[in-house]
């Protein structure tokens, strides 16, 4: 992959762009920082891939338990799967917006939840609780 100088690449911002969009991802340098400039769809494909979204789904007494395999330390409760899946997901929402708001620090204290949250907060909260019922039914 080509490491492209960042004043190259905002003279060319639209070219450089749709090349992220359309083709795949870039390295962009600025003095000795570099970074990695990627479009969310290939992202997502990268992210699925690494790190897929497995569910653990337990039922004691009645309660219904569902978790993320990547965040073993984050539970949703219900008295059925979809409430597990509602309460699991505001859990993971919370999580999220802690990683969102000092990036730098949850990196040092959870980097591990990192890929798994970046791939939850590109999705609308429907598509998450679909996609634990449909894995709490297959």
């Amino acid at each position: 992959m080509e490491t492209i100088q960042s004043a190259k690449a905002r003279e060319n911002w639209a070219k450089t762009f749709d090349n992220v969009f359309f083709k795949g991802p870039a390295l962009i340098q600025k003095n000795d920082r570099v970074n990695l400039f990627m479009s969310g769809p290939h992202m997502n494909v990268w992210l699925r891939q690494q790190f897929p979204l497995e569910y653990t789904f337990a039922k004691e007494d009645g309660v219904h338990m569902v978790s993320l395999t990547g965040i073993p330390d984050i539970f949703g409760y219900g008295d059925t799967i979809t409430e597990a899946g509602h309460d699991l997901a505001e859990h993971l929402k919370v999580l999220t917006e802690e990683m969102y708001e000092d990036f730098e620090r949850f990196a040092t204290q959870r980097p591990h939840d990192i890929p798994y949250l970046l791939q939850l907060s590109m999705m609308q909260t429907q598509q998450f609780e679909q996609l634990i019922a449909v894995t709490a039914d297959g």
